[in-house]
């Protein structure tokens, strides 16, 4: 059977673990258009190297996309792709069920434009908005994530490790350092530095559709807010082509998941100028 946007079946939605507090936030922050967030664990995707396609893959993917996993070797890599994949279709499941569109998801093809970005192909469902949904996709360690909504976006995965310290001056400068360690004092650094790097991430694939800024292009403006449980980042774009139609100040919600910074950005503002 192939799964619509009102008939994903009830074992793929259990498997869902995106954090509750984030999403509320998200769906509060995003009005009516309800985004779709998705966090699975990549090993109930693909559990060895000669397992068959697991059931929720076969049912999601589209062909072309089920013969890319095929290509790949590597265990890690092919799970990689399979749970992105799975995670950006019950997104979208989740997306187009909160506008009561049927849609089927094996239809739909992922593709990556040439900076990386994830698009959708598909044909258009009569009565459904001319612009497709956005989507953006993130695995890291154990895990795959996606998020799909009405406007540009972007989600990202950071595991709490020791090498974000070593690599510190890549992405945070030593006024973001204060400002974290000043906003997050009860959190260890590995852990207020992965929904740095997390937020920084989904901002730039957001920012990505016009322009893919530098990690230090983006500068946290401000302390790092809680709001219901999550932490509220504003981001400054300190750097971007002139009349490129990005946003100066952009906003990022972030929480921790496990041992990961889990972060997303919605251009809601955009949402009909792209």
């Amino acid at each position: 059977m192939a799964i619509t946007g009102e008939s994903m079946k009830a074992e793929d939605a259990a498997d869902n673990l995106f954090p509750e507090a984030l999403r509320r936030l998200a769906v509060g922050e995003s009005g009516t258009s309800s985004p779709g967030m998705t966090l699975l664990r990549q090993q109930l995707i693909c559990s060895g190297p000669d397992a068959d396609l697991p059931g929720c893959a076969a049912r999601l993917l589209h062909g072309s996309e089920i013969a890319q996993a095929a290509t790949y070797r590597l265990l890690k890599r092919r799970t990689e792709f399979l749970a992105g994949r799975v995670s950006a279709k019950l997104a979208l499941a989740e997306f187009w069920a909160a506008k009561g569109c049927r849609r089927d998801l094996s239809s739909v093809k992922i593709v990556n434009d040439p900076t990386g970005r994830p698009r959708l192909r598909m044909e258009p469902v009569s009565g459904e908005d001319r612009h497709p949904p956005e989507i953006s996709i993130s695995h890291g360690g154990d895990y795959g994530a996606a998020l799909a909504a009405d406007a540009p976006c972007g989600i990202d995965l950071q595991e709490q490790k020791d090498t974000l310290l070593r690599v510190l001056d890549k992405y945070c400068a030593a006024e973001e350092a204060r400002i974290l360690a000043g906003s997050l004092p009860d959190m260890p650094p590995p852990g207020r530095l992965s929904i740095l790097w997390a937020a920084k991430e989904a901002a730039k694939k957001a920012c990505s559709f016009r322009w893919m800024p530098g990690f230090l292009d983006l500068k946290l403006d401000g302390p790092v807010r809680q709001e219901a449980g999550c932490r509220v980042l504003t981001l400054r774009l300190t750097r971007m082509p002139e009349n490129c139609g990005l946003p100066g100040i952009v906003t990022v919600l972030a929480t921790t998941f496990d041992n990961y910074g889990l972060a997303i950005c919605i251009l809601t503002r955009l949402s009909h100028e792209h």
